[in-house]
């Protein structure tokens, strides 16, 4: 066996088809392309050069752990974005061998940590993290269902008004990440962070709603909330309320809103993923008002170098 950094034996091509041979019988059905894993790899910064690879004699690549890094200069915490072993090579301890290979020489790069979500049932995978040095530091909850857009008309809020983020601007408008970044309560898991919502924004991989009110004290108008979708998937990223405006249906308007512009009748599957545990009334949100169906728990686990 021989392990390597992918920064010089990338192949999208053998990535990709190790990955859905390594996820095969996963615990959720898991299964992706060449364009969705490539979607992923930018939206989350993953770094071939953090990233590591295991090699059979023949050149097939059997394992590979994909980092991203939160700094494309100079990294202090990477995401482990997806592990992967196929099922022959399993028992051997890969994972193991190339957390051992590769942390050493992060450390010499300045980079502290590095952060996971791996669902709470999968005993095996938990116990290859728990080796590799990985504690639990909180539990995040997963929802997908159908979203009925009918059932949400009673609750509209019609005082507010609701515009559509502009792709064609290319970035994602500052107004928007220092709203996120000043009234955010409950930290996103990484994926769904305003740093990967930016990069997908900016790609046309991601549609955001915003809804504009009046602020109390100047009468001016000003950002009350917004929702990010992730268009292909039907993620929903993050939906938030400015504080001052929560408990007035603006959440559920702009979900409905979301929903009549996208037009979908076809798929109305949408999902949440990796909210807090702790966050009751984002969870009450997503459970209670919108109807959607738990789907899983995950655990959020960390390695500190």
């Amino acid at each position: 066996m021989n392990i390597k950094f992918l920064n010089n034996n990338f192949n999208l091509k053998q990535i990709t088809e190790t990955f859905n041979e390594a996820f095969s019988d996963y615990v959720v059905k898991l299964v992706i392309t060449e364009d969705s894993l490539i979607q992923k790899i930018k939206g989350e910064n993953v770094s071939s050069k953090h990233s590591c690879g295991v090699f059979d004699q023949d050149g097939s690549l059997v394992a590979f752990i994909l980092h991203a890094v939160d700094n494309d200069d100079k990294p202090t915490q990477l995401y482990n974005s997806a592990t992967g072993v196929v099922p022959n090579s399993r028992s051997k301890r890969l994972v193991d061998e190339q957390y051992k290979m590769m942390i050493p020489l992060f450390r010499e790069q300045g980079i502290k940590s590095v952060i996971l979500e791996v669902i709470s049932t999968n005993e095996r995978a938990i116990k290859v993290y728990d080796r590799c040095g990985y504690k639990t530091v909180r539990m995040v909850s997963s929802y997908r269902g159908d979203l009925k857009k009918d059932t949400l008309q009673q609750y509209l809020n019609q005082s507010i008004k609701i515009k559509k983020a502009q792709q064609e601007e290319q970035q994602l408008p500052q107004d928007l990440i220092d709203f996120v970044n000043q009234y955010s309560e409950c930290k996103p898991s990484y994926s769904n962070s305003i740093d990967c919502i930016k990069r997908e924004f900016e790609q046309k991989l991601n549609e955001i709603w915003v809804a504009y009110g009046k602020d109390q004290v100047t009468g001016n108008e000003i950002i009350v909330g917004l929702v990010s979708i992730h268009t292909s998937s039907k993620r929903i990223r993050q939906i938030l309320i400015h504080p001052n405006f929560r408990n007035q249906n603006i959440a559920t308007t702009l979900v409905y809103k979301m929903l009549n512009d996208i037009n979908d009748n076809t798929n109305l599957c949408y999902n949440i993923a990796n909210i807090d545990q702790s966050y009751v009334p984002l969870l009450n949100f997503f459970n209670k008002r919108l109807n959607l169906p738990y789907l899983l728990s995950q655990k959020e686990m960390l390695l500190e170098l």
